[in-house]
């Protein structure tokens, strides 16, 4: 005969020490700089600090913090994510004429395609290598310079050129659109997905 034991809930200490992702991006308010620490799984967990390390260093309050909240509320405490494995590879379909236009862009940048939207892509995300986004670009300054019928916006330190060639912003601001409408897409289907099971 067994015994129907209950299984042990666990503490709210040890939930604390569960292995969730956390994501750092720096920010700034006011005019001053500062970082904040996001904890993915739990919604509006978060830690600043006026350094990454100042703003990591509190996470771990941030999220015992949460749990605790969460236990006292009765709500369920989300499972930390799985290591997900990604390969790199993804197939994208696209109108003819947004590719038509990506590989203009990308024939007058020198670039492959495949670079062209990965770098894009990374713009958007504000990504730049594992578990850490690119700083804020740095603000646009409107100049005009002889021979010009208007005001430029134009990024610190680009050539005027670049600057003056509306065709090419436009591409990139359609093709930044269209990747936040699939990065979109399909975080609505995962959640989608996550919520029927």
């Amino acid at each position: 005969m067994t015994s129907g034991r209950r299984q042990r809930a666990p503490t709210a200490k040890e939930l604390a020490d569960r292995p969730y992702r956390v994501t750092v991006d720096r920010d700034e308010v006011g005019g001053e700089e500062r970082w904040v620490a996001s904890v993915d799984e739990l919604a509006g967990c978060t830690s600043t600090g006026k350094t990454r390390d100042a703003a990591v260093g509190g996470v771990q309050d941030a999220i015992s913090a949460w749990i605790n909240t969460a236990l006292e509320e009765g709500r369920e405490v989300p499972e930390p994510a799985g290591k997900a494995t990604y390969s790199g590879r993804l197939l994208l379909r696209m109108p003819r004429s947004l590719h038509r236009e990506l590989t203009r862009a990308a024939e007058r940048e020198s670039v492959s395609l495949n670079q062209l939207i990965t770098d894009v892509l990374a713009s958007a995300v504000n990504w730049q290598g594992e578990g850490e986004r690119r700083p804020r670009k740095p603000k646009t300054a409107l100049t005009q310079e002889p021979g010009e019928q208007g005001l430029t916006a134009r990024p610190t330190g680009q050539s005027a050129h670049r600057a003056r060639d509306p065709q090419r912003v436009l591409i990139i601001v359609l093709a930044a659109n269209f990747v936040v409408i699939v990065v979109a897409a399909i975080v609505a289907i995962i959640v989608l997905m996550a919520a029927a099971q």
